[in-house]
């Protein structure tokens, strides 16, 4: 595998695939309950699904989106919009650092301003803009100020996401400052380094949240009744917390599997789009038997579809995926190339949740079209 290959769907399963994995108790360290084997079937066959749909669509082989780069790839506009957000809500609220306790959590709670934080991505939208320049300076300045407002608002779904925005910007676009000697080693070993900085960036977001609620120690190993293990310090509680993250989704799968008799006919899947045309859709809510709310994406299609209809969904999705991966990824264009971050994103959370069905993708695509012909229109009166 080259690291050419980092954004490929096939290579983004890898990581729901692992979570999946990491449950069984001859690979992981096994905490929780064993799936039923109803449940594990339906998992397999919807990753099976996905495989088939990803290998469907590359035999089709799509082309990729064209564009003219000229009016709707500056750097600094595609900058300052994605530092809106940030700036509003610092001046609103001030920042998450200069509180503490339950003022740093209300903080977190506020800075995610209605409507306009749907600006946010395109502050690490500016990360591959200036890849593309190859200007190393506004890479620096990109990169900087993109993980500065994720720290700020302390979640790890701004972090990751400004992760996945530069390696993609970087590997694409292969700017001068990726060719120095040290960067072409961090390069060559990026699956080394890649997952120990992620679960690090995960526990040092978890170890401040956690303080701030009560200092001390987190709390998840006598809150899952474990026995199996006996060093309560805030690392194995951090690394635990992380394994929970990655694993008790498939558990709480297995609950509403359990439990849901009835289906919803899709209204949760849809809910997002009827929600745009001002049209109120009720929702089924997802069972949470635990105290991580954490669903994988079988969940929303299971409540939706049933068992059947969850494996041919998962179909659907498979060929949505592809489908931008071959559309996006490829076109040379940097703000098609961002969306497809976004993409790569829900993708990698699949075990997490389902980004594809609560209006996240649906925002941005809608956030991205508008600057797109904004953009289009003033470049057409300026002729």
């Amino acid at each position: 595998m080259t690291t050419k290959d980092l954004f490929s769907p096939y290579v983004l399963l890898i990581v729901p695939l692992t979570s999946y994995l990491l449950y069984f108790a001859e690979l992981g360290p096994a905490f929780l309950a064993d799936l039923q084997t109803r449940t594990d079937f339906l998992i397999v066959l919807c990753f099976t699904a996905i495989v088939i749909a990803f290998t469907v669509m590359k035999a089709l082989k799509i082309k990729p989106v064209k564009t003219k780069r000229s009016y709707n790839e500056n750097f600094w506009v595609i900058c300052i919009i994605g530092l809106i957000p940030a700036v509003l809500s610092y001046i609103l609220y001030g920042s998450v650092f200069d509180a503490t306790g339950d003022a740093m959590l209300e903080i977190k709670e506020k800075q995610s301003l209605p409507v306009i934080g749907q600006l946010a991505y395109f502050l690490p939208a500016s990360i591959i803009v200036a890849c593309k320049n190859n200007n190393s300076k506004q890479i620096i300045i990109a990169v900087f100020l993109s993980f500065f407002a994720a720290a700020l608002t302390l979640t790890k779904t701004s972090l990751l996401v400004a992760l996945i925005f530069t390696l993609a910007g970087l590997y694409q676009f292969n700017p001068g400052i990726v060719n120095s000697k040290p960067a072409l080693f961090i390069k060559k070993y990026i699956y080394i380094w890649l997952p120990v900085l992620v679960i690090y960036m995960f526990m040092a977001n978890n170890s401040i949240r956690q303080e701030a609620q009560g200092g001390g120690a987190m709390e998840y190993v006598e809150l899952s009744n474990s026995h199996l293990i006996t060093n309560r310090g805030n690392l194995v509680q951090g690394l635990f917390l992380n394994y929970l993250y990655l694993c008790s989704p498939w558990s709480n799968l297995d609950y509403n599997v359990q439990r849901i008799n009835e289906i919803s006919g899709g209204s949760n899947s849809f809910a997002q789009f009827a929600d745009k045309l001002g049209i109120k859709v009720e929702t089924v809510e997802k069972l949470e038997p635990a105290f991580l709310n954490t669903h994988s994406f079988i969940t929303d299609f299971y409540i939706d579809f049933g068992y059947l209809g969850a494996i041919m969904a998962s179909f659907v999705l498979g060929c949505i995926i592809y489908f931008f991966y071959s559309k996006f990824y490829f076109s040379g264009d940097a703000l098609l190339l961002a969306y497809y971050c976004l993409i790569a994103f829900a993708t990698i959370m699949l075990f997490f949740s389902n980004h594809f069905v609560n209006g996240y993708l649906l925002n941005y695509l809608i956030t991205f079209g508008g600057y797109y012909l904004i953009m289009h229109c003033l470049n057409i009166k300026k002729r």
